[in-house]
């Protein structure tokens, strides 16, 4: 019964968490594991780089995570660029998105910055991966290839961060 008690309180922990950025950001590094794993792998499915009001809604109930949506939201998103039709008119009203970079801007920039540097060293990323991080061929990376990979291009980034 202590064990059921815990975790129901853990759990309120967690909805209450949602009225705030920082109870967001531990609510999902605790389902996730990261910042960049709840980006890439529950937030982000479609892998556009962004995420709408609509989609951020959606990702948060799929996650279970419920509280103050819109509260939260305005916390999060920083106004960016104002989107333009294809006519290359700008609307009236901005529309703005939720980035990775808004959440994590340090990881962002490290992430960034790896992927530019094994872009420049090997001519774009597809090639990064065939001739500087799976080399021998395998479909996978290992820890000590990707630290390898990562010296060898000059990155910065602490590759078990």
């Amino acid at each position: 019964q202590t064990e059921m008690q815990a975790h129901l309180h853990e759990a309120k922990a967690l909805r209450l968490g949602l009225h705030t950025a920082d109870g967001f950001k531990k609510a999902v590094i605790a389902r996730c594991g990261s910042l960049l794993g709840a980006w890439r792998y529950a937030l982000d499915l479609d892998g556009n780089g962004r995420l709408s009001v609509g989609e951020f809604s959606v990702a948060l109930a799929r996650l279970g995570l419920h509280g103050d949506v819109q509260g939260l939201w305005s916390q999060l998103v920083k106004p960016h660029n104002i989107a333009s039709s294809p006519s290359g008119s700008i609307r009236t009203k901005p529309q703005y998105f939720l980035y990775f970079s808004d959440l994590d801007p340090q990881t962002a920039e490290e992430v960034a910055d790896m992927r530019a540097k094994l872009a420049e060293k090997h001519g774009n990323l597809l090639l990064a991966w065939v001739k500087g991080l799976d080399i021998n061929g395998s479909g996978k990376v290992t820890l000590e290839e990707f630290t390898a990979a990562l010296a060898d291009c000059g990155c910065s980034v602490d590759a078990e961060a």
